[in-house]
């Protein structure tokens, strides 16, 4: 017996109904690909500016000691026979999705970083999500090393001058037994020398000159010296 034509099921769809869906399949890929877009932008310049600042970290490292700054980022993952390196000084990197591993020397949307050196600043920079310099969403992370050595020009002082208060508490006073008293000299290099002889500093080579490679110089003029200081501060 046959069913009424109304009571038959369609199989498949008709041309128009296969119209309609693709049409909305379009419509929100439109709506979804610029967000997904931005998503995605978004997530790369925070993976970028953390790196970066990563990056920043590690070369005040390298600078603490080496007392140079990192030609390359390669520097600060493999010891290029400079003097006191001590590295490796970074660790991770933004994920190269395609190779599967990380890569230091560029950003979360596969640019090379660009690096420049000048005077005590450090400055690396990315182009940001349109890939093109001088747009507004270039990024960058700079590192002045000026406050570096300020830092440690300021812990090499606190040794020396507690090395000279002591000295002066002792030996002012009991010269080796001559009971003649004897001020340290008024320049460095040679307080210094009587410092380390007398075991009240260490020979280490910090201690020969401030950060900037400056020898300390004594505060005040009258008496015996009983503090130095950095003539760069």
């Amino acid at each position: 017996m046959l069913c009424p034509r109304n009571q038959v099921s369609r199989a498949g769809f008709s041309l128009i109904e296969l119209v309609i869906v693709m049409t909305i399949m379009a419509l929100l890929v439109g709506v979804v690909a610029p967000v997904a877009g931005t998503l995605l932008n978004r997530e790369s310049k925070k993976a970028t500016l953390a790196e970066m600042r990563h990056y920043a970290t590690a070369v005040e490292l390298y600078f603490e000691d080496t007392a140079a700054l990192p030609d390359e980022i390669t520097d600060l993952l493999a010891d290029n026979s400079v003097v006191g390196w001590a590295g490796p000084y970074l660790s991770g990197g933004v994920v190269d999705a395609g190779a599967g591993a990380n890569d230091f020397e560029a950003d979360a949307w596969r640019n090379a970083y660009r690096l420049t050196i000048a005077g005590d600043t450090w400055t690396l920079e990315s182009r940001g999500a349109n890939r093109a310099w001088g747009g507004a969403d270039d990024l960058s992370v700079v590192v002045d090393v000026s406050s570096v050595r300020r830092r440690l020009s300021g812990e090499r002082l606190a040794v020396i001058n507690q090395a000279v208060l002591n000295y002066n508490a002792y030996w002012l006073v009991n010269d080796a037994g001559s009971g003649r008293p004897v001020a340290l000299s008024d320049t460095w290099s040679a307080a210094r020398t009587r410092l380390i002889a007398t075991g009240y500093l260490s020979n280490a080579s910090a201690y020969a000159s401030d950060a900037w490679g400056s020898a300390f110089v004594r505060l005040g003029t009258l008496g015996p010296p009983d503090r130095f200081e950095s003539p760069n501060y």
